[in-house]
């Protein structure tokens, strides 16, 4: 399966790239979505 979408985020390249890189952060914003656990950095 493959995925494809574009959008433009109104903010700074470094600020947008850290919370796309945070599961606990993004996973609530991804639908159906669910962080099951954490362990270290490993998810």
């Amino acid at each position: 399966m493959e995925l494809i979408n574009e959008f433009e985020v109104d903010a700074p390249l470094d600020v947008v790239w850290s919370v796309l890189t945070d599961v606990e952060r993004i996973a609530p914003c991804l639908p159906g979505a669910q962080l099951q656990e954490v362990e270290g950095d490993e998810y």
